[in-house]
């Protein structure tokens, strides 16, 4: 199975969004998408 090419603008656009949910965990996300929290 091939990987998935996806560019740092549809990273970026995903991060935002889940952020911007009900709940959402910022800390769990910048750990996931490998953002140093105090960005």
């Amino acid at each position: 199975m091939p990987w998935r090419e996806v560019s740092v603008m549809d990273q970026r656009r995903e991060f935002v969004r889940l952020v911007a949910q009900d709940g959402a965990n910022r800390r769990e996300l910048c750990r996931r998408f490998g953002i140093h929290p105090s960005t």
